[in-house]
């Protein structure tokens, strides 16, 4: 019986036959593509991110010349997409100011409702002139927020978290109200039409509708070393844009 030998140049010359050092080659190569697409998307991503961001402030700085913005009577912070409305809702320094609701009590005053239909104005200004820059726009988001004094009354259902969402939904009426809508169904004009020109301004990209509301009560003061102070009684205009929506709700 002959045995055959077979040659090592016969092993080479395999075709099936791949080394660990090609297969190692290999992988090393796909890695480094994957981290190069990596790169190339997320350099995409931040560019319009930041786009979206400058797009806002566009939005937001067209709204400084507000003369109630040039008083003080409201703070427009172009950077971040917010508009801030200080209650002024108690006693203490801010008797000279005119509050825009009285204290413990959700409805606008006068002068309050007068300031708000002034912001709605120059929002719905905004977006007849800056309407590309509104396109990066998902929602504008009406927040109430309080200080961290309590209520001493037992007997009462109110709460810094209940006057603070009843706030925002005051301010949310008023608003749709300045622009024409029912406030009590933004997807009806005041004149109760469902497809009305007026209706679809007011619908984002992805055709819905951009206002909402929010309380937080005293759950996020601007001033933690004052927490009963004015500054963290108020009202703030949100400008969410289409990349923050879920993240920024957090």
């Amino acid at each position: 019986m002959k045995f055959i030998k077979r040659s090592k140049s016969s092993k080479r010359n395999d075709p099936f036959s791949i080394s660990i050092s090609d297969l190692m080659a290999g992988i090393l190569m796909i890695f480094i593509l994957a981290l190069i697409s990596m790169f190339f998307i997320n350099k995409s991503e931040n560019e319009r991110n930041n786009h979206q961001v400058e797009q806002r402030k566009e939005i937001l700085e067209f709204m400084q010349d507000l003369p109630e913005a040039k008083s003080g009577k409201i703070t427009i912070d172009a950077e971040n997409g917010v508009i801030l409305i200080t209650t002024n809702d108690s006693g203490g320094n801010n008797h000279e100011k005119t509050p825009i609701f009285e204290s413990g009590e959700s409805r606008l005053t006068p002068e309050g409702e007068k300031l708000i239909r002034a912001i709605a104005a120059k929002i719905d200004d905004s977006r007849n002139k800056k309407k590309e820059a509104w396109e990066s726009i998902d929602t504008i988001i009406i927040e109430g927020h309080t200080d961290n004094v309590q209520y001493n009354d037992p007997s009462s259902d109110k709460n810094n978290l209940k006057l603070s969402v009843d706030r925002a939904i005051a301010t949310y009426k008023v608003t749709l109200s300045a622009l024409s809508l029912n406030p009590e169904n933004p997807n009806q004009d005041i004149a109760n039409n469902t497809n009305s020109n007026v209706v679809k301004k007011w619908k984002n990209a992805d055709d819905q509708f951009i206002f909402s509301v929010a309380g937080y009560g005293e759950s996020r003061l601007i001033n933690k070393a004052a927490p009963n102070s004015a500054e963290n009684r108020r009202i703030e205009f949100r400008f969410l844009l289409k990349h923050h929506k879920i993240k920024d709700l957090k």
